[in-house]
């Protein structure tokens, strides 16, 4: 993740690989408490976590970008 990314983190919701109703490409079983809460971002794999997948910023559309 670069710094531009890691300034832009927004959360959950702002990442690609939310799915919604709390549910995650990363942690299919249930996103965990420490990230839901804030507590940390997911900027890095986690030490239990089963796969590599970590916050992606939502890539905004041309749409969006024009309507800032």
């Amino acid at each position: 993740m670069n710094k531009n990314q890691m300034s832009e983190y927004q959360g959950c919701r702002g990442c690609r690989h939310y799915l919604g109703e709390l549910d995650c490409s990363a942690f299919p079983e249930g996103i965990p408490m420490i990230i839901l809460s804030g507590e940390i971002q997911h900027t890095k794999k986690l030490p239990k976590q089963k796969n590599k997948i970590v916050y992606e910023a939502i890539k905004k559309s041309t749409t969006d970008k024009m309507e800032e």
